[in-house]
Parts: structure tokens; sequence; C-alpha cells
């Protein structure tokens, strides 16, 4: 088994990345995967591990199951057919072909030929980036951003119960795109940028952007996502309380590509939300050139900001290095 390219994107939620995954997904040779964070979770654990035995794999797919973030079941082959893809290389699996299994076993419904470049999307990893660097240093990152306003009248759309308040989540934005704004400037050939912005109105030339800098075949039919994905996700059998919540989630991937939520922050958001948010987010908008409205009168409180940052930053740091058990048991409270 030769070893597959691993590239990365890196956003905040409501970014358009999900379509983005969906469009890379119509290459029969790329798999492109969303969220799941196998690689960080088990890196710790099996970085030097070679030799499995069958008591080995009935272990690790234990605990793949339990730490996904979706229910396996849904997007990915079975037990069985995993523990038989393990087994054949057994007593030749260092990490990276074990990560490689995993990646290259989600969508089993998608017409997948010999895979060429796995592309994983994370909205989690921006804090974790010299791990991945170290796990991967060949990969390339693509940062996608979406103007801070639209990022969060679309948070304000879904549901506030699931991400807390508008100052929290303007916070949440600012520290990751501080954060990948100091990647770009000390790793710029690895790195590149796209706007979401850029994306929705001029699909055909951002998308073959994006694949020339993924190294991987373009095609018209990338923008027509919505129409294999609505065919794919109806024809799955499944019709749990669970599954009809992922559909309902998904349920913008079934329509065309449109620009019709450039802007809609304006129409969401209060006065006091956008002036919170301005005050919080213009440096660094301005820093991947978006146009911002000075704005100077806010005080930043600290704890609010270390709250945050408690929460996105040092909490992900410390739980790389938890054992698997324990990262098991936090996840089992987390649902």
């Amino acid at each position: 088994m030769k070893q597959i390219p691993l590239h990365f994107i890196h956003c905040s939620t409501r970014s358009g990345s999900t379509m983005l995954v969906q469009m890379l997904n119509q290459n029969e040779n790329v798999i492109s995967t969303s969220e799941e964070q196998f690689l960080i979770e088990f890196y710790h654990c099996y970085k030097n591990k070679k030799k499995w035995s069958r008591s080995d794999i009935e272990k690790f797919i234990k605990e793949f199951w339990h730490l996904s973030k979706k229910n396996p079941e849904f997007f990915f082959i079975s037990k069985k057919e995993l523990a038989n893809k393990l087994n054949e290389s057994s007593q030749n699996l260092p990490f990276w072909k074990l990560i490689q299994i995993i990646y290259s076993s989600y969508f089993p419904f998608m017409e997948k030929k010999q895979i060429e470049a796995i592309v994983d999307k994370q909205v989690w990893y921006v804090h974790q980036w010299d791990r991945i660097n170290t796990i991967t240093p060949e990969s390339r990152h693509l940062i996608l951003i979406r103007d801070f306003k639209d990022y969060l009248g679309s948070v304000k759309k879904r549901s506030m119960e699931d991400y807390g308040t508008i100052k929290s989540q303007a916070y949440v934005w600012a520290l990751a795109y501080r954060r990948l704004y100091k990647i770009i400037q000390k790793n710029p050939k690895k790195t590149m940028v796209l706007h979401y912005e850029d994306l929705v109105k001029n699909p055909k030339t951002e998308l073959k952007r994006v694949c020339y800098f993924f190294g991987i075949n373009y095609s018209d039919n990338m923008l027509n996502f919505h129409v294999s994905h609505k065919k794919q996700i109806d024809n799955l059998p499944y019709d749990s309380k669970e599954f009809t919540f992922y559909k309902t989630i998904l349920s913008g991937l079934n329509e065309p590509l449109n620009d019709k939520n450039v802007g809609i922050g304006h129409s969401v958001l209060t006065e006091r939300e956008v002036y919170l948010s301005e005050n919080i987010c213009n440096s660094i908008a301005e820093k991947f050139d978006y146009k911002v409205t000075k704005n100077s009168n806010y005080l930043i409180k600290p704890f609010s900001l270390f709250y945050v940052y408690y929460q996105q930053v040092i909490k992900a740091r410390l739980y790389f290095y938890f054992p698997v058990w324990l990262k098991i048991k936090l996840r089992k409270k987390q649902n």
C-alpha cells in the first residue's frame, strides 16, 4: 500500500466547508471527510505500533466507534469490514497506514475508484497545528474563511443553544483566524486562503484553484454536488431520529450553489451584536482582506477572552494526552 497524500481544510463552523467537502467528493479519486478527530485521538496511543493482534484490532475498532462524533453506521463501512481490512495488514500496520485505511473507509455508498488524495475538513485542528505538522509534514492546508458577521448571523439563525452567545462566538472566530493568520505567515508554500464569498460567487474559478493546490483533477461535475448528495442521502436505509437530524443539518446541500447568504449578518444581528463583534473581530478580518468599520469604544473583557481561550485551546491541547479510555468516558458524558 502506497502512502496517499493527506491534506486539510481549516475553518470555523458555518463557513461553507461541508459544501466544499461535497464538491471534492464528486472526484472519484478523492475522499474528503468532515470533522472526525481520529488522527489526533489515536496518535499518542498508536504512533509507534506496527504489529497488531486480532484482539488489538478488535479493541481499536471499539475505541474508534466510541470516539466517532457521528454515528459510523451511517457513513462508514461495517465493523466486520474494517476488521478484515486491518487484519490483512496486521503484521505491518504503522500509524500512517492505519489512518489511511480509516479515511478510505468513509462513504462506502459513494462510487470511488483508486483514492489518490485525502482531504480532511476540520474546525478543531487549528489549535493543533504543530502536532498535525509533526504527524503529516507534507500536508497542504487550505484556510476557508467567511465574513465574521455572516458567520455569526448563520450561527444565530441555526441555534444559539449549541453555540453560547454572539460575543463568545466572536471570540472563537477571532482566536481561530488569528492563529491561522500566523500559520499562513510562517508557512506560505503549504497554505492557501479561500474566501467563502469568492467560492459561491465564482465557484468554477475558485474550485479550480483549490484542486490545483491539492494536486487533484477538477471537473464541472463538482459544481453539481447537490444532485448526487440528495440521491445518496435519500437512498440510505435509515429512518431513526438521529439520521433524520443529520439529514436536516445537511439539507442545505440539496440546493444548487448560490450566494443568497452573503451579507446575511446585517439582517440577522442586532446593532449591539454587530458593534460587539466588530470590536472583537475587525483587526483580524482586515488581515484577511475584509473591509471593516472602525469601532474602538468597546472594552474587551479579559475574563471572557480567557474563558473562550481555555475552552478552545487549552482543553483541546490537554485532551490530546488523555488515555483513550478517558476520552471515551468524556465523549459519553457529552452525549
